[in-house]
């Protein structure tokens, strides 16, 4: 299934942000870098979840019926 992982060009180092059986996919990074917004259907829809750079801390910041995709972030 769709997971999310970042990689460290440097060492091409790869690291597994999420480990889900539903779909994680279509995150976006915070302006400062230190977060992460995705969309996954964890909790049976498709909501938008936001973690830490690390991938700890998944917090959900939808919740209803309607599918939520393609989260994006304010610069401000």
């Amino acid at each position: 299934n769709l997971e999310i992982y970042t990689l460290d060009l440097d060492n091409m180092k790869l690291t597994r942000l999420t480990n889900h059986k539903s779909e994680d996919y279509d995150p976006t990074w915070a302006p400062n870098g230190n977060k992460l917004a995705f969309s996954s259907k964890r909790d049976g829809n498709f909501e938008i979840y936001v973690m830490k750079a690390d991938g700890s801390d998944i917090i959900r910041l939808t919740n209803h019926n309607a599918e939520d995709y393609y989260p994006s972030w304010s610069p401000f």
